[in-house]
């Protein structure tokens, strides 16, 4: 098992490759497009006009870039959208890398009414909004056997800057919208944010006893009311989130 400084997931290539292009000062949207990438071993080739080296990971589940950084070995894993598809791609990743952490970056939907669009948020503990085992006695958001909800971990989140909101963030396999926000406000008061795959990482993350964090910036508000902006694109919320990761990472402790 290979050590690295850390694996930083994202659903989709808009919200990867505005890490990567942080990374490599370049813009890496065309040549690092996943469905045109010719996919190789561990060994790798260097991305053409990479300001560092990078090598492209093949994966049965995602598709990875392990990047050579001033901060140590960074996998960059686009793992797809969904629970299933970040739990396999992630447990796939740690099975062939020891990480100093995880985090999770991209976009996510505002759920507290203090949330606003462009908002960066830093999860502090993590549930599934659309888990409900009410019925045998578990919490909501709870799946049987595990905890009510998985702590974020306390040394990353010192590093996120005063800037970042914390909280509570959801995960499901249903996006929140104008239709369903009523029921998981009402069930969920304290959470700052939904998406797609923060909560299955750090179920994975939890099960290996690696630090994890989420940071998402908020690109849409799941229920905006009247005069509040709702929407900005994903790549835009995107970079916010890679920004701040980066600046954790720079803070934070390297392999």
């Amino acid at each position: 098992m290979s050590a690295i400084n850390a694996i930083v997931v994202a659903a989709q290539d808009v919200e990867i490759q505005p890490f990567l292009k942080i990374l490599d000062g370049r813009d890496a949207a065309a040549a690092d497009d996943a469905d045109q990438a010719e996919r190789v071993g561990d060994g790798g080739v260097p991305l053409a006009g990479s300001a560092r080296k990078t090598q492209k990971i093949s994966a049965p589940l995602g598709f990875g870039w392990l990047v050579h950084t001033s901060n140590g070995r960074i996998l960059a894993l686009r793992t797809g959208v969904g629970l299933a598809a970040t739990a396999g791609a992630l447990g796939w990743a740690l099975c062939r890398y020891s990480p100093r952490c995880v985090l999770s970056i991209g976009s996510a939907g505002g759920l507290a009414g203090s949330t606003r669009v462009l908002d960066v948020v830093a999860g502090s503990a993590y549930a599934y909004g659309t888990a409900d085992a009410t019925a045998f006695g578990y919490e909501r958001g709870q799946v049987p056997g595990q905890p009510v909800a998985f702590p974020g971990d306390e040394d990353l989140l010192g590093h996120v800057g005063a800037d970042v909101k914390t909280g509570l963030m959801l995960s499901g396999d249903s996006f929140v919208t104008a239709r369903n926000v009523g029921d998981m406000r009402q069930a969920f008061p304290k959470a700052l944010t939904t998406d797609m795959e923060s909560a299955a990482a750090a179920q994975i993350c939890a099960a290996w006893d690696i630090p994890f964090a989420s940071i998402r910036c908020v690109s849409d508000l799941c229920g905006p009311e009247a005069g509040q902006d709702f929407h900005i694109g994903a790549e835009e919320a995107a970079a916010r989130s890679a920004a701040v990761v980066l600046a954790l990472l720079n803070r934070g402790p390297r392999r």
